[in-house]
């Protein structure tokens, strides 16, 4: 059986050897629903998933104090209904994975801008050219 384990730096390998009521591993910038913020505050059923960082690294779910409201309002928006949650470790991670995606959507934006006002400038030439009796070749 061929599985996806981390490893201490946080990359991806394969394993083969079965999991075996082993722990999953949480990537960095997991996100959880609201239900396991609420289930790991729940004193009754004891919720105490053994889940880790990878490569047997020590439990990460821990007790509700290890996780913060996520960050990213743009990818997960927030509802009346839920909230979704990122560990606390992660959220300095995450806000800095929304500020890259951020500036590549200002630069893509501004790209478009650029590209759509040579356009319309070509036009206008096009036009202006076309007015003063010359042909416009392309």
């Amino acid at each position: 059986m061929v599985r996806w384990e981390l490893d201490r730096h946080q990359k991806w390998y394969e394993a083969r050897a079965p999991n075996l009521f082993g722990t999953r591993d949480l990537p960095r910038g997991s996100v959880f629903h609201h239900s396991v913020f609420h289930r790991l505050g729940d004193k009754i059923h004891n919720y105490n998933p053994p889940n880790n960082r990878g490569d047997k690294s020590k439990q990460a779910l821990t007790g509700r104090e290890v996780l913060v409201e996520n960050p990213d309002v743009d990818t997960y928006p927030p509802s009346t209904h839920h909230t979704t949650y990122v560990l606390k470790d992660d959220k300095k991670h995450v806000e800095d994975a929304m500020s890259i995606r951020r500036k590549d959507e200002e630069e893509a934006d501004r790209k478009r801008v650029v590209e759509a006002e040579r356009s319309r400038y070509n036009e206008t030439l096009k036009r202006s050219k076309m007015t003063n009796g010359v042909k416009v070749e392309n």
